[in-house]
């Protein structure tokens, strides 16, 4: 089971004034909270501090409290409208983590394996970032804070304002592809959502059916389905709920939905889409479910119980 590194933090920014979409991109709604909330979620299953990086006159929407061992920090830009670099250099100041990955809100198939892909990659560097086509992910990358801060001040007071200059005078590494693509085969973490109908393709594309390949199969047809989780013992007492509602197309869909809507759960009884030992998941209480492959079945109850007397 992985558990978030301590030496490891996130900067998410949230400033930007969303004028392409229309409305602040933060409390657009996506998978049964916010946008924001998703990508906090998600971070949280690879870091134990997060800054989210917003205008003083912003209205943020509320974030469920965080797992047990992580933070969440809210900072501002000291200047407004100095773009990413501004954002950075405000929320690495709020930091106290040495290592961060910068991102942005409107991500919504971020995934934790390209996070921790991208922590990894960073090796004495102070810059990793995405190199995919040619083209640079500075709100995708990770950064070391103490250098990466003096060197973003420094821009700031020169007003040179694009991420790329950092690379100017810091170690970076330019994190390619193919090594991008064993942790998020389709690169769906470097996805973003700009105008509404980016959003409404997202939201369809999370509620609709999908095909996936298996290897040395037939194509296999998998449709989203909307179930609900019955929770029994600690972890009814943990989440403060005994009933929520997911979606997903198999059981490890549904664990990581669950960990979303009830962070509390995270790392004692479930991590990452598997369960931690001990714990079962049972199909109307009655068949246990082993393989987080397994396909949901639509409108169906699933009970989550510990195996161990008194769960």
């Amino acid at each position: 089971m992985t558990h978030p590194s301590i030496e490891r933090g996130a900067v998410v920014l949230v400033g930007g004034r969303s004028t392409r979409m229309g409305r602040d991109k933060a409390s657009l709604p996506f998978d049964g909270s916010t946008l924001l909330e998703h990508v906090v979620a998600t971070l949280a299953e690879v870091v134990t501090e997060i800054v989210v990086v917003a205008r003083r006159d912003q209205p943020l929407p509320p974030l469920s409290p965080p797992p047990p061992g992580v933070e969440i920090h809210v900072a501002f830009d000291d200047v407004e409208d100095r773009g990413p670099v501004g954002g950075l250099a405000a929320g690495l100041a709020a930091l106290s983590k040495p290592l961060a990955y910068l991102s942005s809100c409107d991500v919504p198939f971020l995934r934790p394996r390209f996070v921790r892909a991208m922590f990894d990659s960073l090796g004495d560097a102070d810059v990793a970032l995405p190199d995919v086509e040619g083209r640079l992910h500075p709100l995708a990358g990770v950064y070391r804070r103490e250098p990466v801060l003096a060197a973003a001040r420094a821009l700031l007071a020169a007003n040179r304002l694009r991420p790329i200059f950092l690379l100017e005078t810091l170690p970076h590494v330019k994190v390619v592809e193919s090594s991008l693509r064993l942790a998020d085969p389709d690169l769906a973490s470097l996805e973003n959502l700009n105008s509404p109908d980016e959003l409404a393709r997202a939201l369809a594309r999370r509620a609709t059916s999908a095909t996936e390949p298996r290897a040395g199969a037939a194509t296999v047809t998998r449709t989203f389905a909307r179930v609900t989780i019955e929770l029994y013992g600690i972890a009814r007492r943990r989440a403060g709920r005994e009933l929520l509602s997911v979606e997903g197309r198999t059981v490890a869909d549904a664990l990581r939905a669950l960990e979303r809507s009830a962070p509390s759960l995270r790392g004692e009884v479930v991590t990452d889409g598997a369960l931690a030992p001990h714990w079962r998941l049972a199909l109307d209480g009655a068949t246990f479910l082993e393989d987080g492959a397994t396909p949901l079945v639509d409108g169906a109850r699933y009970v989550l119980l510990s195996s161990l007397a008194g769960g």
